[in-house]
């Protein structure tokens, strides 16, 4: 009986062209009258001079709470790796084929969920695209046609960067302006908590500009710092390696640097390639901030520093003082602090002369092959010997950490005025010994005068008695 009903063929209507053939455990629907395929379970066959005739159709007319409708269910159990519980294909015709449709209120469709809740709900592994032409499109056309409506889409471009150099493309599609420029929409990442506010966390609007924090960019990189956040933090380029730079062109003779070298972070300004490098930096001891021209790290001969202790040198990078200079200087002016009201035990300086006395002022030479550092001029000097100084006046001299001496020759003026003035004393004293004895002189010469008038009043008186 088995293998009599397997064999059997019953025709239902031939004036609506349904045929029902069971074979074996094959069975096709179609108006051809054609047995199914050996590899179709159940096959629904349509003439192509039919238009608008659905293949399978499933309504669901039970109570409300009696279950789940399926219109179409398939379950593989299979062993293999390849079973497939669905396969919706649509094959032939000239332009549009549509594996599958959902029109407008059909309801929710259900990837990896038997319970979907939006229109295409997707679970466990998610989506995976293969074209490189469409990927995710929301409300606009394929990349290489044109732009029909605003929206946006997410595809792989295989020659994005040059031929067979791919790129995962997001791209906002504009169709109310020719150049997306110059409007203020674009591409934004946001976050929203519990609180269901939105926070903007970056936008990239039509004009290029990027935004952080801020929805309004006005910089090809704007970044809006709130109280709590760092604005931009940059790690890494250890070894020299540029941490960031900032060129005027790609390839630019001008550049900006900051490069971070062992310990040394410093700013770099590069006038040309090949020459000079102008470089702002902290050494790895973080024992002075310095400005200076040549290599990668800060070097000897900084041609301005600044130390930890606040002493600011020039042509050093050991100032002794407040501010050091290794070189000449040149000045159309200047003063120093004076006034007697930041003073106290104030002195007169006394017996200056005998001292100044013994100091020699020389003329010299600098050693500038032996001391390069110090930045000495070539010329010939005049000045007086630190050692010698410090004998008589230790007060104008000054010992650095290496035992090199230099000297105040300001203060050496004042030196000057008191040894001025204790000579002029002595002149004044000389004077006035002179006058004195010039005016005994004077007096003498007065008496040996009225002496000699005496003397010759007798000599006539003696003559007259001899007459007699």
């Amino acid at each position: 009986m088995k293998k009599l009903l397997q064999k059997t063929v019953i025709v239902l209507s031939t004036a609506i062209g349904l045929l029902s053939e069971v074979e074996g455990q094959n069975v096709g629907v179609n108006t051809t009258g054609a047995a199914p395929a050996a590899t179709n379970l159940f096959e629904v066959l349509q003439p192509s001079t039919t238009a608008n005739t659905v293949g399978v159709y499933s309504e669901h007319s039970g109570v409300v709470g009696s279950g789940t409708a399926y219109g179409l269910q398939a379950i593989s159990n299979g062993a293999g790796v390849n079973n497939v519980a669905a396969y919706l294909q649509a094959i032939n015709g000239t332009s549009s084929n549509y594996a599958l449709i959902v029109p407008s209120g059909g309801g929710n469709v259900g990837l990896g969920t038997s319970a979907p809740t939006a229109l295409l709900h997707l679970t466990n592994d998610g989506i995976f695209i293969s074209s490189n032409d469409r990927g995710i499109g929301i409300g606009d056309t394929p990349r290489n046609e044109n732009v029909t409506t605003d929206g946006g889409r997410i595809y792989r471009d295989n020659d994005f960067f040059a031929a067979n150099v791919d790129a995962m493309v997001i791209e906002k599609t504009d169709n109310s302006d020719n150049d997306p420029d110059a409007g203020l929409s674009g591409i934004a990442f946001t976050m929203k908590g519990m609180d269901n506010v939105r926070e903007t966390a970056m936008v990239i609007i039509g004009s290029k500009n990027v935004g952080i924090g801020t929805t309004s960019p006005t910089a090809k990189i704007h970044v809006d710092q709130d109280n709590a956040a760092t604005g931009l933090y940059v790690t890494g380029g250890n070894g020299g390696n540029i941490l960031a730079r900032f060129e005027r062109d790609v390839g630019s003779a001008e550049k900006f640097d900051i490069i971070p070298s062992g310990g040394d972070i410093f700013t770099r300004y590069e006038v040309n390639p090949a020459g000079t490098l102008w470089n702002v930096g902290v050494d790895d001891s973080g024992d002075r901030f310095a400005i200076y021209t040549g290599g990668s790290q800060p070097a000897a001969t900084d041609e301005f520093s600044i130390q930890t202790d606040g002493n600011v040198g020039i042509g050093t990078t050991t100032p002794n003082a407040k501010l050091q200079v290794n070189g000449s200087v040149n000045c159309t002016g200047g003063t120093c602090t004076s006034d007697i009201r930041w003073k106290k035990n104030v002195k007169e300086l006394e017996s200056v002369l005998p001292k100044l006395m013994t100091l020699r002022g020389v003329s010299y030479y600098w050693r500038q092959k032996q001391f390069k550092e110090k930045g000495f001029n070539e010329r010939k000097q005049i000045g007086v010997i630190a050692q010698e100084v410090e004998e008589v006046f230790p007060e104008l001299i000054d010992t650095d950490s290496d035992g090199f001496k230099s000297m105040d020759y300001m203060s050496f003026t004042a030196v000057l005025l008191q040894a001025t003035k204790e000579q002029q004393a002595i002149i004044e004293k000389l004077e006035n010994e002179i006058n004195i004895s010039r005016k005994n002189e004077e007096y003498q010469n007065q008496i040996n005068q009225e002496l000699k008038a005496e003397i010759e009043e007798i000599k006539a008186i003696v003559n007259q008695q001899t007459k007699k």
